[in-house]
């Protein structure tokens, strides 16, 4: 499992209260070293607070797709912002501006084209290169598949309650999150997340959860959703529908 994976996977289990925990107990291990690598810069394309149009106009994936793929026991889910003009962006948190881009985004990279394979510079380590197959419905790339998504036409679309979690195993230790989101018509939230983690290996195996809830207010603004908890705490990121489910950092939420 590659570092940017594992810093994709710990963001996405970061709803439950035990990931701390968990990164001790497993991720280590497998060599985490830091959040996520800063390869790329601000780029010169679009700069606007919506995305741009998915395509690949220019011969480079353009747009914002949720890429989706099976490994580990799991299922990872990402946001994945392409700028067209050589740049990605993984879970962009604050918008679609170039500077909120290069300052809010979990993870960036730099694209390089050689026939039908795409090359993704991290920044750190090895690119990762692998073919694109596109069909009707988005892209394959790296086991991944790339599905362009838009965003809400109103924030009355997220009234009401949801669930959605995540799961991962690996290196002799597994962990899960799940958690639940009443966005309220007044503008008020309620949050609440549970989690269990355990680990073995020389013998030995340790074991743990824990729960947690929230409370405060929420707000969308074009496709950023901002959670500002009762106790000042403020969490963001790009949120959009998706079939009948929507998603919202790493997590893919549905209808309770």
């Amino acid at each position: 499992m590659s570092p940017r994976r594992l810093t994709i996977a710990a963001a996405a289990l970061a709803g439950g209260s035990v990931l701390s925990f968990f990164l001790g107990v497993v991720l280590l291990a497998a060599g985490l070293a830091s959040r996520g690598g800063t390869g790329g810069g601000v780029h010169l394309f679009g700069g606007s607070s919506q995305p741009v149009s998915a395509s690949f106009g220019h011969g480079v994936p353009e747009g914002l797709y949720l890429m989706t793929r099976s490994w580990n026991g799991g299922l990872e889910k990402a946001a994945y912002y392409f700028t067209g003009d050589g740049h990605v962006y993984v879970n962009p948190e604050d918008g679609f501006t170039n500077e909120k881009l290069s300052a809010h985004a979990q993870q960036q990279g730099t694209i390089s084209m050689s026939g039908d394979s795409m090359s993704v510079d991290w920044g750190k380590g090895q690119p990762e290169t692998s073919p694109i197959e596109r069909d009707s419905s988005g892209f394959m790339w790296d086991m991944g598949m790339f599905v362009p998504v838009k965003g809400f036409t109103s924030d009355r679309e997220l009234v009401g309650r949801w669930e959605g979690g995540n799961s991962m195993s690996g290196n002799g230790g597994y962990a899960r999150s799940a958690q639940e989101l009443e966005l309220r018509d007044d503008g008020s939230f309620r949050g609440a997340s549970a989690g269990a983690v355990g680990a073995s290996g020389d013998g030995s195996a340790v074991s743990g959860g824990g729960s947690s809830s929230s409370m405060g207010k929420w707000k969308l603004d074009g496709y950023v959703l901002t959670l500002t908890y009762d106790d000042g705490r403020e969490v963001r990121g790009i949120a959009f529908p998706f079939d009948d489910r929507f998603y919202f950092r790493s997590v893919l939420y549905k209808r309770m």
